[in-house]
């Protein structure tokens, strides 16, 4: 007896047992059963490598003691091999049908029994180790899809926070993804106007603010108990129930997380960024209509000077004309005079028309600027 492969010979023929004792008592690890009763007892307490089933036994055969044994998770994968005098193609399919590996007739000859055995048991040998490989790559391939499903979720996130237009939205966004990972968590987010805070569980502790403010300032990410923070300079993530227990699992979500947390802590500054912006262009709008009612004032109040001063120039030049006849001037004299007063009314004529071209450079800068 090896103590390596066990076999449980069952028959109803004490001699039968006999002769499988004195066969494979000394190779293998034996046990024997009278029936189908004494076996089913037996693989309860013990599982054998192997089951040698004589077919015709009183009670219960073996055709359906086999069909009991591979419905039962426990024993389903024991290769059972029939040891029977009945040789009919008929019986050989029954055999099959009740779940056998294979079928031995009897008288049968050691050295086929031997070698059906080993073969048996290197077959049952290679289907578990198949079934196991198997197990492994389904659980490898079920992880891959959990974790290409988790990073598919950050990617959506990142895609939906370009049309996020509010710190509250991104701040659901954030949450929504975390609840779909199954996590409870607190969200503290830095903006223009003052720090927010939500979280998924519906509330937020005065304890648990404390805490996000204390871990501002440590490492980006810090790991306590079943907790893990995730700091930026605008956003952390405090997660409450990390699940530390399960390794793969646990170390798949801390990855996931520092990839949100830091990817909502980018949009937030990019949202600071396009709120400090629409400030810009709020003032500079403002500042581009008070020049234009400006520009339309001045240009308002220069076509008035124009005027007036046309009107300035036209009664001085009557007045002066009125004058020469009792100055008593000459014709040079008067002249001279009247080309003065046009010259002068020719230079205020010159400031006016530089004033307008200032206004239309002015007017070309305020178009650029609206079109900015």
């Amino acid at each position: 007896m090896t103590g390596e492969i066990k076999i449980l010979a069952v028959d109803d023929e004490p001699l039968n047992r006999i002769v499988m004792e004195e066969l494979l008592g000394n190779e293998f690890e034996l046990r024997t059963a009278e029936d189908s009763l004494a076996c089913i007892e037996i693989l309860d307490e013990w599982l054998p490598d192997l089951i040698l089933m004589d077919v015709k036994m009183p009670g219960i055969d073996g055709l359906e003691t086999c069909r009991q044994i591979k419905a039962n998770s426990k024993t389903e994968y024991i290769p059972v091999i029939f040891v029977s005098a009945l040789n009919l193609p008929e019986e050989r399919i029954a055999g099959y049908e009740a779940g056998g590996d294979d079928y031995i007739v009897k008288p049968y000859v050691e050295k086929e029994l031997l070698s059906k055995i080993k073969l048996s048991i290197e077959n049952s040998k290679k289907i578990e180790e198949s079934e196991n490989n198997f197990q492994e790559s389904m659980k490898t391939a079920m992880t891959a899809m959990t974790n290409t499903a988790e990073i598919g979720s950050i990617l959506q996130f990142y895609q939906n926070s370009f049309s996020v237009d509010s710190y509250q939205g991104l701040m659901e966004n954030l949450l929504e993804v975390i609840s779909g990972y199954g996590l409870k968590a607190v969200i503290s987010m830095i903006t223009p106007d003052g720090t927010i805070n939500n979280s998924n569980t519906g509330v937020v502790r005065p304890l648990e603010i404390s805490v996000i403010e204390q871990l501002r300032d440590r490492e980006t990410i810090f790991n306590f108990g079943n907790r893990s923070s995730y700091s930026y300079s605008n956003l952390t993530i405090l997660i409450l129930d990390m699940p530390v227990d399960d390794e793969d699992k646990y170390g798949r979500l801390k990855d996931h997380l520092a990839m949100l947390a830091e990817g909502g802590n980018a949009r937030v500054l990019s949202l600071i960024t396009e709120h400090d912006k629409k400030v810009q262009q709020n003032k500079l709008q403002d500042l581009v209509a008070a020049t234009s009612k400006a520009l339309q004032v001045f240009d308002q109040q220069q076509s008035e000077n124009q005027n007036q001063l046309a009107s300035i120039m036209g009664s001085l030049s009557e007045q002066v004309e009125e004058s020469f006849f009792q100055l008593g001037l000459s014709e040079i004299q008067e002249d001279s005079l009247r080309e003065v007063i046009r010259k002068s009314e020719d230079q205020a004529n010159a400031l006016f028309d530089k004033n307008q071209v200032l206004k239309t450079e002015l007017e070309s800068i305020m178009r650029a600027l609206k079109a900015s």
